[in-house]
């Protein structure tokens, strides 16, 4: 049996013949003059790519309940549901250690990626992620509490490097769009479950329900991932390549052809990793989409929905607000997921950014005059229904698509590291933005600082309208060639 798995390691050549040593993984399957048939249309398997995808983002499903988590416990918990009360100022360091822990984590999350390899560096995450929930549900203690929430943080933001880049490499680029918007529909709908759930159950029956889901994670990943073929061939594995392909792809496509295309790529890899330009070109276009994402002012929308819908004069309030927000979030994420591949990437992040600045003028109009006592009862349900549909076009846009570009625009041997800078970036944002906003609103005002993200918006609106490629149906080879030729 051993014997068996040795063999399958050994790349082939095009005779089926074993090659002797990793100096001949580079050698083309194919004549390189023939053109591949990559990405001419063949009757790819759909279903197998949907479940490999669904299963690894299962991993953002268990970060959206970390980051969901305190708004639904936040009272309960100074009321010392877990045992023991804490302050104000305790539970702000419980809500913005999580997303601290991934802006740690990420730097150290594209290392992982690339030496333990995609799948098997998701299933090592799901047991801190695990670990950290029971240290929350079994709190005794500030400190505990404290821990749990910086290592489940740190997890789901590995997660956050892990996924895009698994999702990139194993998906056709026919479908590449919608199963990159996986990732953020599975975050929302652990968001919603949180929401849903946790007022409706104890703080520990939450967390330890939260605890399992990396477990069911874990096996789902195990049972329905297999390992990206572009890393596997980067490892001189080609018939596992050729293995993982044929289940993810099916056999109506030429595999030998798309792995000798995939072989020819990796060959280059060395040289374009290289090129400052094309790295230099490529981090800008990923940071600044995760940096306008944070600019946008989304921190803030959650922040004041219950004020706002409790402003309209409804009897919609608390809990009920945020499951609603969360709903619509799903709902027009399950959009995304639906049009990205039809759309484009450039479309939906245009839309996205010039409403969300409309929809940020408003609301920091609403607040100006609310602030200076003006009787608002007049304008109805218009400050709710500027929330709802500031959550619409973030989740058709700036939400899903940063993160579905995460995987499209680095070639696969700097996509780890590459991957890590773009998603420490986002998550540095978080907690910087999340940890300012209040001083900013006590000195400037709320309506100002709306305005402030109404204006980081539309340049967020020039930055893609300038910067960003479409990559809708492009290959990733494609995608990088035109990153790295002069413009």
């Amino acid at each position: 049996m051993e014997a068996e798995e040795a063999r399958s390691d050994q790349p082939l050549t095009m005779n089926g013949q074993e090659a002797g040593g990793d100096e001949d993984i580079n050698a083309p399957l194919l004549p390189v003059d023939e053109e591949p048939l990559f990405p001419v249309a063949c009757n790819v398997r759909k279903i197998t790519q949907f479940l490999a995808c669904l299963s690894v983002t299962c991993g953002a499903f268990c970060l959206g309940t970390v980051l969901a988590w305190t708004s639904p416990v936040g009272e309960r918990l100074k009321k010392g549901d877990l045992g023991f009360p804490i302050s104000q100022a305790q539970l702000g360091w419980v809500g913005s250690l999580a997303g601290l822990g991934a802006a740690l984590m990420s730097p150290i999350a594209g290392q992982l990626v690339d030496r333990l390899g995609r799948k098997a560096c998701m299933i090592a995450l799901c047991a801190p992620l695990c670990a950290g929930w029971l240290l929350v549900a079994f709190a005794k203690n500030p400190a505990m509490l404290y821990s749990g929430r910086l290592i489940s943080g740190a997890s789901g933001g590995a997660f956050c490097v892990a996924i895009p880049v698994y999702v990139s490499e194993v998906a056709h680029p026919a479908m590449r769009g919608a199963l990159g918007s996986l990732f953020q529909l599975q975050v929302v709908m652990g968001v919603e479950m949180a929401y849903v759930i946790g007022p409706l159950v104890p703080v520990f029956w939450l967390s330890a329900i939260s605890a399992i889901l990396p477990v069911v994670a874990a096996m789902a990943i195990l049972v329905f991932a297999p390992e990206s073929p572009s890393y596997l061939l980067r490892r001189g594995r080609l018939n596992a390549a050729h293995d993982s392909l044929q289940w993810l792809w099916g056999n109506d496509c030429d595999l030998r052809r798309e792995l000798n295309e995939m072989t020819r790529q990796s060959s280059t890899e060395r040289s374009i990793s290289i090129k400052t330009v094309f790295l230099q070109r490529a981090t800008l276009i990923a940071v600044g989409l995760m940096a306008f994402q944070q600019f946008s002012g989304i921190n803030a929308v959650v922040f004041y929905t219950e004020e706002i819908f409790a402003a309209a004069g409804g009897s919609v309030q608390g809990a009920t607000a945020a499951a609603i927000v969360g709903a619509v979030q799903v709902a027009a994420t399950f959009l995304s997921f639906l049009i990205v591949d039809k759309a484009g990437r450039r479309p939906l992040l245009l839309l996205s950014g010039a409403v969300m600045a409309a929809c940020c003028t408003t609301l920091g109009a609403f607040f100006f005059f609310k602030d200076r006592g003006q009787d608002l009862s007049s304008l109805g349900m218009l400050p709710v229904l500027t929330v709802c549909l500031y959550f619409v076009v973030f989740s058709l846009g700036f939400g899903p698509v940063p993160w579905l570009m995460l995987g499209e625009l680095f070639a696969p041997e700097v996509k780890g590291v590459a991957g890590s800078v773009a998603s420490a970036t986002s998550w540095w944002l978080t907690f910087v933005v999340t940890a300012q906003f209040e001083p900013v609103v006590s000195a400037i005002g709320e309506g100002p600082t709306f305005w402030c993200f109404a204006s980081l918006t539309t340049i967020g609106v020039l930055f893609v309208a300038l910067f960003v490629p479409e990559t809708k149906g492009r290959t990733l080879e494609q995608i990088q060639t035109s990153l790295n030729s002069p413009s």
